[in-house]
């Protein structure tokens, strides 16, 4: 099929724009990484600490946090997983096959399980 010059054009036009507007993205990030960076230097300047000064605390606070929301996770999925046992499926690769049979997500979303998440989980019993 044979375009039209006004389809072309307007093919060129669309692929121009798209370009210009790449380059407009790209200049305004490197405008705002610069006024950062000179920002910093003046606070650094004038005396101001920058980032974190407790970084230890701020790690400790993260991690007790992913343990909090795996704790979560696993209170929430571990009666599906006993009810699976129940049923005489013990075997955790049999177990992970069988949550992907009934369409449940893990943490991340994904439909797709693994004998050592289920092993978390079982870790993670009370």
């Amino acid at each position: 099929m044979t375009k039209t010059p006004r389809e072309t054009a307007i093919e060129r036009l669309k692929r121009m724009h798209d370009s210009d507007c790449a380059a407009v993205v790209k200049q305004e990030s490197e405008y705002i990484s610069a006024r950062t960076k000179m920002g910093l230097e003046r606070a650094k300047a004038s005396g101001t600490k920058v980032g974190n000064s407790r970084p230890a605390d701020a790690r400790a606070k993260g991690a007790a946090a992913q343990i909090a929301i795996a704790d979560d996770i696993a209170a929430r999925i571990l009666p599906t997983i006993e009810s699976i046992q129940a049923r005489g499926i013990v075997r955790l690769r049999a177990i992970a096959e069988e949550l992907m049979r009934l369409n449940i997500r893990t943490a991340r979303g994904s439909s797709t399980w693994y004998a050592a998440q289920v092993a978390n989980i079982l870790k993670r019993e009370p």
